[in-house]
Formats: structure tokens, sequence, C-alpha cells
């Protein structure tokens, strides 16, 4: 209904009744007649909400971070041996996954590949192998 450039003079005036409102550049007398009510009461609901943080990034424990070097140094290093992308070898998401879980044995691997069983069988043993901190 409204370009942005007019959101953003709204977002930045924050008119707080129907004169002000209608001094907003870009905002057409049809719509400040049209929307008021709707928009004077956004802009009152977002003046009275709280400011909304970004959630605080957390850094992974190293145990994480050594197991994830591990796995993608192998990923690629199985990947130019077999001549594939390492995604083929071990797709990103169950990569993650592993290096997470820090599956304990053979069955706790089987059990995170479940999906991937083919790759269970070509490479579980190699994972097992290549994960520290087990």
């Amino acid at each position: 209904v409204m370009n942005d450039h007019v959101l953003i003079s709204l977002a930045e005036r924050c008119p707080r009744n129907r004169e002000e409102l209608k001094k907003t550049p870009g905002l057409s007398h049809g719509q400040a007649t049209q929307y008021w009510k709707g928009l004077l009461g956004a802009i009152n609901r977002g003046l009275q909400a709280e400011p909304l943080h970004p959630p605080a990034y957390k850094r992974p424990n190293n145990g994480f971070l050594e197991r994830l070097e591990a796995l993608k140094n192998w990923r690629k290093m199985t990947a130019r041996e077999m001549g594939v992308n390492s995604d083929v070898v071990l797709p990103r998401d169950l990569m993650y996954a592993i290096a997470e879980r820090k599956p304990q044995d053979s069955s706790e691997l089987k059990t995170l590949m479940d999906d991937a069983p083919y790759r269970y069988e070509c490479f579980g043993d190699e994972i097992m192998v290549v994960l520290p901190g087990r």
C-alpha cells in the first residue's frame, strides 16, 4: 500500500496525531485519510514496545570447534581423493550435527546418520577415527 520511503519517513518522524501524519513526506492525502487510525495505532504500539535486540551470539565450545575442524579437513581430503564435491561425502548439516552431538561409538553415529545409510556404510569408521575428544 505504501512504498518504503513513506514507511521510513513514518518510522523516523513518529507522528502522534492526524495533523503530524498529514505532513509525512510521500504520504498522499488519500492514504492519510484512509489509514490514519491504523498508522497512528501502529506507531503508538511501536513506541510503547520493548526495543528488539538481536540474540547474543554464543561462541561454540572448543570441543565442538575441534570436532568440526577435524570433520571439515577429513571431508575435504576425502572429496579430493574421490574427485567429488565435499557435500557428496558429508553434507554440511550432517557434519555439524555429528560435531555437536559427538557420538561416542559407531551405534550413536549410525543413529545420527539414519537418513544417510550409504554414507554411514562408506565413511562411518573413518568418521569415528577422525573425531577428537570422544
